[in-house]
């Protein structure tokens, strides 16, 4: 809850006590788009998943992709077809482009 909601400070309040987490907690910050929250969570071992940028980027939250993908975690065609074909976020598409995110031809048929 503490994830979907934004509240870093009961995050912090929560690991501090012991309370466990696991991927459901970077997915949900994830999904809202809360930077800091995923930042937070992920340095104190909270792991992301395989589904992180292609979230990221199916609920158009660039700067969250750019997070994930420059700590490590890998993108594929899923990010482009989350992004682009399914929701219109052509500035992730940029980036993703600009920054080697794999794609096949048929991402470009779809989008022009």
């Amino acid at each position: 809850m503490a994830a979907h909601y934004n509240q870093l400070e009961y995050l912090k309040y929560l690991h501090q006590h012991g309370c466990s987490w696991d991927v459901r907690t970077c997915a949900n910050a994830t999904k809202k788009g809360h930077l800091e929250f995923l930042k937070f969570a992920h340095l104190m071992g909270c792991r992301l998943d395989e589904t992180t940028c292609a979230q990221a980027a199916k609920n158009g939250h660039l700067e969250i992709l750019k997070y994930a993908h420059q700590s490590g975690w890998p993108w594929d065609e899923t990010t482009y077809d989350q992004a682009v074909v399914k929701n219109g976020h052509y500035e992730i598409l940029t980036y993703g482009i600009e920054n080697g995110c794999p794609f096949d031809d048929s991402i470009i048929r779809i989008t022009w």
